[in-house]
């Protein structure tokens, strides 16, 4: 009797399904209500814990309708309470189509990665319906990694809804640049933050001034805001209202990390506007915290790959100096493509009014970008500068008068008069600190052609000192044959530019037998943030003609050249500025050299000049992978800043190596390296998930990416 019993359980479980089958075939595919589908047991939390989707419905004995439509996606926020981080959504109430829907409870997961497909060990627990809150508790520690959110709804039938939109929990390091005069971070804040204004962040993140001493906004006319900090006054100015899309730049009174919550818009909107009229088309873009780009040529590649909308995109970097990617209707997109900087703000500059829809990571597989598929014109190769101190100074000095006047020369002394002029004897000053500027490209086109090296040296008269060269930062020379674009940033002098102050720039060029120069007096206008030079003509250095141990040459003095040097090899022979035309010495391989006002000469000579390596070597790392997931082949691209012993590896799932793809040696630049989804022994590696790692000396990054089939 118990055998038969026991057999006939499953005989009415089958009876049950075939008339519930029969009643939706009947209903035209109506949604079956809890008492249709549940036909035993009951959910418990600790039994559900945290395990995966599939996994809940082993407790739960329920059954699936043919073509179930799924509940809506939740909306997810995320908030701080104390050291716990709260998660709050949207009840779901409704399916995909807008029908009425039930639900059972809602799945939470986190990662560190933003690009995480949702699995076993990324639940962290579940919440029953109508519950729609979850809290992390501890999240908000420091000293716990940055997290990302993601909900599903699930509902009575045990369909699960697609992803939310992302959440997170973010460990923003903030630094306080010492011995700079100025400590700026432009920091981007989430789509949805906790802040509605400026000083709802400050009495947050820094009440009392402990991390934070300003905070900035550039409105979109062009003018600025702040919050400032004070001893006795507190938080005092302008309490502006915090607006999605926007960075700010923040002043940090020390190093310290602050943890920022929020979430995404994966249809967040940002607006940028040309500021016709006003001066500088400068818009502060905030990056979002899980946006799925590596570089900001991805950003370009898929937005503005013509500089329709935009032209320049520039970064602040920690010690307070510029990089920038700049749009040239030949060249194209040329600078430095930077890697980007999570939860950092970039500076736009914008051609039109126009919106920008960024891409991020919310883990839909449609969400891949464009990393693997660049559209930058390869055949444009680039020079970039390096070094933060410059390796230039003036030949020649003047008393040491400081003006009186920020931009003009109130000081009395005429530069143009070589007789203030002295030899240089002290070695350059090094400022211990760097004042950040703002950024201001200044450049000019060559058509050039022949064995060639390029320089120039651009400098204030009133800070001769501060002077940016072809090898600085923020300093670029571009060449497409014989096209060439020379480039710097004046927001990198040592002391920040202003609106009309002059900038004397001396350009230089060389081939295997001669130099060519021309020296070029810009007024700096804030209102062009890509400032050209125009009119350069360039004319060659004067040759020397020696009789009788008279040496003279063609002297052409024409402001701001105010005379010449002559000079012996690496020694120079006279001891004060050559206003003349003639000089006696006897002496081997001389050569003459024009002195420009502020006391620079030219640099180059024609002996042995040979062609300067162009290359294209990019500031920092960067790895990325594309298409991801993949069916049959991806790409896996990634730069370096200096030569490296590199290793690329994929792992499965269990850390077994399944392909070594790069190992050796490799000069800085960029590259890429396909995946054919073969393993080290050419057999055809079985569909799933994969870790794709890039090792160097002193870089390493992982990426998750999916094989299909």
């Amino acid at each position: 009797m118990r055998k038969a019993i026991l057999l006939l359980i499953p005989l009415l479980v089958f009876a049950q399904n075939f008339v519930l089958q029969k009643d939706v075939l009947s209903s035209g595919g109506r949604k079956m209500t809890s008492t249709d589908y549940i036909l035993n047991g009951t959910i418990s939390q600790t039994a559900i814990g945290s395990v995966a989707d599939t996994d809940y419905q082993g407790v739960i004995g329920f059954w699936h309708p043919p073509e179930p439509f799924p509940p809506e996606a939740p909306y997810i926020y995320v908030t701080k309470s104390g050291n716990d981080a709260v998660l709050t959504w949207n009840k779901i109430t409704t399916d995909t189509l807008g029908n009425p829907e039930t639900m059972y409870y809602y799945v939470v997961y986190r990662s560190t990665d933003p690009a995480f497909i949702p699995g076993n060990s990324d639940s962290i627990g579940i919440t029953l319906q109508p519950d729609t809150t979850y809290t992390d508790a501890g999240a908000n520690s420091i000293v716990v990694p940055s997290y990302y959110y993601l909900v599903k709804a699930v509902d009575v039938a045990g369909n699960l809804s697609k992803k939310s939109n992302m959440g997170y929990k973010f460990n923003k390091v903030f630094n306080e640049n010492a011995g700079a005069t100025s400590d700026r971070n432009w920091v981007s804040l989430p789509w949805h933050s906790e802040y509605a204004t400026a000083s709802e962040l400050t009495d947050d993140l820094s009440p009392a001034g402990e991390a934070l001493l300003k905070i900035t906004n550039l409105k979109d006319d062009q003018t600025f805001e702040s919050l400032i900090y004070h001893p006795v006054l507190k938080w005092y100015g302008t309490d502006f209202t915090i607006d999605t899309g926007t960075a700010y730049e923040m002043i940090g009174a020390k190093d310290s990390t602050l943890v920022v919550a929020g979430s995404n818009n994966p249809d967040g909107l940002v607006v940028l506007n040309e500021n016709t009229g006003s001066v500088g088309d400068r818009n502060w873009v905030a990056i979002p915290y899980n946006v799925a780009y590596s570089t900001i040529g991805d950003v370009t590649d898929e937005y503005s790959i013509d500089g329709q909308a935009i032209v320049k995109v520039t970064n602040l970097k920690d010690d307070q100096t510029f990089e920038s990617w700049i749009y040239h209707p030949v060249l194209k997109w040329y600078g430095t493509d930077y890697s980007i900087t999570v939860g950092r703000g970039y500076e736009f500059v914008a051609v039109l009014d126009t919106v920008w829809d960024p891409t991020e990571y919310t883990n839909r597989l449609t969400d891949s970008v464009l990393s693997g598929d660049k559209k930058i014109n390869r055949d444009v190769v680039c020079f970039l500068g390096t070094l933060t101190n410059a390796d230039r100074i003036p030949v020649w000095s003047v008393a040491d008068t400081p003006p009186t006047s920020s931009v003009s020369n109130s000081s009395g002394i005429d530069y143009l008069d070589v007789t203030v002029y002295s030899p240089k004897k002290r070695a350059s000053t090094s400022q211990a600190y760097r004042e950040a500027g703002i950024s201001h490209t200044v450049y000019t086109t060559l058509n050039l052609e022949g064995t060639l090296h390029i320089s120039f040296t651009a400098y204030r008269i009133r800070y001769p000192e501060d002077v940016l060269t072809e090898n600085t930062v923020g300093s670029i020379i571009a060449r497409e044959g014989t096209f060439y674009v020379m480039t710097f940033d004046v927001g990198n002098f040592m002391t920040p530019w202003q609106d009309g102050e002059e900038v004397v720039v001396l350009i230089e060029v060389a081939t295997t037998d001669e130099v060519f120069y021309d020296v070029k007096t810009v007024k700096l206008d804030q209102g062009m943030d890509i400032q050209p030079i125009t009119g350069i003509n360039l004319k060659p250095v004067p040759e020397i003609r020696t009789n009788k141990g008279v040496l003279t040459w063609n002297a052409e003095t024409k402001e701001p050249v105010i005379g010449y040097s002559v000079y012996s090899g690496d020694q120079r022979l006279n001891d004060h500025i050559l206003t003349g035309n003639e000089f006696t010495a006897k002496a081997e391989n001389v050569i003459v050299r024009p002195v420009i006002k502020g006391g620079y000469e030219t640099v180059l000579s024609p002996t042995g000049i040979q062609e300067k390596p162009q290359v294209f070597t990019p500031i920092s790392y960067s790895f990325s992978v594309f298409p991801n997931p993949f069916a049959g082949q991806t790409g896996i691209s990634y730069a370096l800043p200096r030569k490296a012993t590199v290793a690329i590896t994929i792992y499965d799932v269990s850390g077994r190596q399944v392909k070594a793809l790069v190992s050796g040696s490799i000069d800085p630049g960029c590259y890429t390296v396909e995946w054919n989804g073969n393993d080290d022994l050419g057999r055809v590696a079985a569909a799933g998930v994969y870790f794709i790692t890039i090792r160097t000396d002193d870089y390493q990054s992982q990426k998750k990416v999916i094989l299909v089939r």
